[in-house]
């Protein structure tokens, strides 16, 4: 069980939660025991603001939806290839045909809700 670091962009200088939810695609890994994760802390890298960085500590894989809040308010949604690794994981391609369109991890721009 790894602490898997998952990074997204979002405007700098807030406070900002994330919750960690198996994609519909990846519920026999919600049936294996992983069970959502809520209130996770994003934290604001020092050298790249506008980088930001949540740390869950399980054993969740697959295609994952993480939610970002600014208090109770979802600000942004970004979708996930979670491998149980320290490795960064960062926000799918959206439109990667090849690979049933939910893309690889690279590093790319998302859109605000």
């Amino acid at each position: 069980m790894a602490s898997t670091p998952i990074e997204f962009r979002y405007f700098s200088a807030l406070t900002l939660t994330a919750d960690l939810t198996a994609a519909d695609d990846s519920i026999p890994n919600m049936l294996d025991g992983v069970t959502p994760a809520t209130g996770l802390t994003a934290t604001e890298n020092t050298n790249g603001k506008g980088r930001y960085k949540v740390t869950y500590t399980g054993t969740a894989t697959g295609h994952h939806v993480l939610t970002i809040k600014s208090g109770t308010d979802v600000v942004l949604t970004a979708d996930y290839s979670l491998e149980d690794t320290t490795d960064i994981h960062f926000p799918m391609q959206a439109d990667a045909a090849s690979n049933g369109g939910f893309g690889t991890n690279i590093a790319t721009e998302i859109t605000v809700t």
